[in-house]
């Protein structure tokens, strides 16, 4: 489910993905024929995503009442029997038949010859200033969290394997309108203790393999839990990028320090992150008023929390709020 509210965004990603369900099915029979045959197999469905993607640009941009008129025309034949990494299609197509990975690698070159020929058609009309990232659900956790950020540039946001997210072209004047709702990107997915209830008889791993993947899936146990008890999105998903264990010891309610060593205390394992505990940050501006500074001014001495190591400490829910508050996840 493409979360925009441009319908035309929405109709051009169902084209998409019919294109490439064809194309793999016709470039899987001809896996183990010729190259020749099998780069046969392959062009059409290259040209069909670069042309899909040349009518669907202007279409985008005249629902958002933005003048679609290019200056210059784009011929799509150019992009043709050419990889994403700029070696000859063949080459790639010939290593890709030998891989485990086959599928995803022709996935990912229709993607790219898609994004490809829709950077040129919206090179050739001036009046695109900006790029709104667009999520196309299910995604993974940290597309969430860049969800509706605007670029200058179609390619300028990374991917990981197998990313669908989309740049939607728009001014600046429009962009906002693209904006994606993280809350309706979060509620997107079922609890997990509700997919136990509909789904019996799937273990987590049969319903992930269908494409069926809960809130804990997604964003972690402990960090769905502290979601749904209010805690902001962005703070839960980026806090796990410094996350690491705390060699830690018990002094009133919690104190931690080092990063080589581990101890259970209470049991459990405890986990913290650097995330938003630098000076700037917004844990650091809810923790200042409980937690004094290390030596030089600029670091406090106890370390932010994961929701991980909250919940394992917490002494119930209302316990539980209060240290999300203060390790500033909710804000």
């Amino acid at each position: 489910m493409l979360l925009t509210p441009l319908r035309s965004a929405a109709e051009h990603y169902r084209r998409q993905q019919r294109i490439t369900a064809d194309g793999l099915l016709a470039v899987r029979a001809a896996r183990y024929g010729t190259l020749q045959g099998l780069l046969d197999a392959f062009l059409p469905y290259q040209l069909a995503m670069a042309d899909d993607a040349q009518r669907s640009a202007p279409q985008m941009l005249d629902e958002q009442g933005i003048d679609p008129a290019p200056i210059a025309q784009v011929v799509t034949s150019g992009l043709l029997g050419v990889a994403s990494d700029g070696r000859p299609l063949a080459s790639l197509l010939d290593y890709a038949r030998l891989r485990s990975d086959f599928d995803m690698i022709v996935q990912t070159q229709l993607a790219d010859v898609a994004r490809q020929s829709a950077s040129l058609a919206n090179a050739v009309r001036p009046q695109v200033t900006r790029y709104t990232r667009v999520l196309n659900l299910p995604s993974c956790a940290r597309c969430i969290v860049l969800a509706g950020r605007e670029y200058r540039s179609p390619i300028a946001f990374q991917r990981h394997p197998r990313c669908d997210c989309k740049a939607v072209p728009s001014n600046k004047e429009n962009a906002g309108d693209l904006v994606a709702d993280q809350d309706e990107a979060f509620n997107f997915y079922k609890p997990a203790a509700e997919l136990d209830r509909l789904y019996p008889h799937l273990t987590v791993k049969m319903r992930n393999e269908a494409g069926i993947f809960s809130q804990e899936d997604v964003f972690t146990v402990a960090g769905a839990r502290a979601i749904r008890d209010g805690a902001n999105f962005n703070q839960v998903v980026n806090a796990r990028a410094g996350m690491s264990a705390a060699d830690t010891q018990v002094r009133g309610r919690i104190s931690a320090k080092g990063r080589k060593q581990t101890r259970d205390v209470y049991g459990q394992q405890l986990y913290i992150t650097s995330e938003g505990a630098t000076k700037h940050g917004v844990a650091h501006k809810a923790m200042r008023e409980r937690f004094s500074y290390a030596e030089g001014g600029k670091k406090l001495k106890s370390p932010r929390l994961m929701p991980e190591s909250i919940y394992a400490i917490a002494d119930g829910d209302a316990d539980a709020l209060r240290l999300l508050k203060l390790y500033g996840y909710v804000i």
